[in-house]
């Protein structure tokens, strides 16, 4: 029976290997600069000169985070930026007929407050205490008669079940 006989790349390897595994230190969290402008799509390469960042990809848009919603100024076009960031998507939003709107999609939080898929936005910005959690996507919202309808995925609205249909 012959033995096994570790080529000399094959042992370069291992050597290599084993000195990666015995120098590594522990990984250290990233921090996430929500200063930072974000594309529309794929960066393939970045170069630096001086204090310029030259970005080049599949995008068409540079521009700041804004979550996955974010009201514009009818008359100007401007992005209003002190309007809480959704984290998550937007697929539906409706006028609460006094200046905030009412969003639907598939978001846990906007702002800074908890809100799962559902929220209401006053006209000062800032997110209402109602909280009807849905417990899957709202993709579509329509306001009359003071009660919000919605559709979407979700089986349960405030842990009532409500199959794809709601009214609260």
């Amino acid at each position: 029976m012959s033995e096994f006989q570790p080529t000399s790349r094959l042992r370069t390897c291992i050597a290599f290997a084993g000195f990666l595994l015995a120098s590594t230190s522990g990984a250290s969290a990233q921090s996430l600069d929500a200063n930072l402008w974000i594309t529309n799509g794929r960066v393939n390469a970045v170069a630096r000169s001086g204090n310029t960042l030259y970005a080049g990809g599949a995008f068409s848009v540079v521009g700041p985070r804004t979550g996955g919603g974010m009201p514009v100024d009818t008359a100007t076009g401007l992005v209003l930026t002190a309007a809480p960031a959704v984290r998550g998507d937007v697929r539906c939003a409706v006028s609460d007929g006094a200046g905030g709107w009412y969003i639907g999609g598939l978001f846990d939080s906007v702002g800074t407050v908890a809100r799962t898929n559902l929220a209401h936005i006053h006209s000062d910005l800032t997110v209402d205490t109602w909280n009807p959690t849905t417990n899957g996507q709202v993709n579509t919202l329509a306001l009359g008669g003071g009660r919000l309808v919605l559709g979407g995925t979700f089986t349960q609205v405030g842990g009532i079940t409500r199959n794809r249909a709601a009214q609260v």
